[in-house]
């Protein structure tokens, strides 16, 4: 496992701290909490600690947008999330 930065330097904590699970054949493997919305890319997660993800998410997820929700899938780009699962979290914003 390695730290990841941000852009000003500040340490965010291992990959698996931040939401990543494992690498797969097909991507690295994501469980991630934050406010489901929309954007002019499509569905959007933001996380607390203002990280946005573009997510690729499955029929009938929408009725999750404007919640808070965890979800979990396969990394699909830089910042793409093919979503596998999502759900209502425990922890509303």
């Amino acid at each position: 496992m390695s730290a990841t930065f941000s852009r000003d330097g500040r340490c965010l904590g291992k990959e698996v701290e931040r939401g990543a699970l494992q690498m797969t054949e097909n991507g690295m493997r994501h469980r991630l909490a934050g406010q489901l919305s929309t954007s002019a890319r499509g569905p959007i997660l933001e996380t607390d600690d203002g990280h946005i993800w573009a997510l690729d998410l499955q029929a009938g997820d929408e009725e999750f947008i404007g919640k808070s929700v965890l979800i979990e899938g396969v990394q699909a780009g830089l910042d793409r999330i093919r979503v596998e699962w999502v759900g209502l979290s425990n922890n509303p914003q």
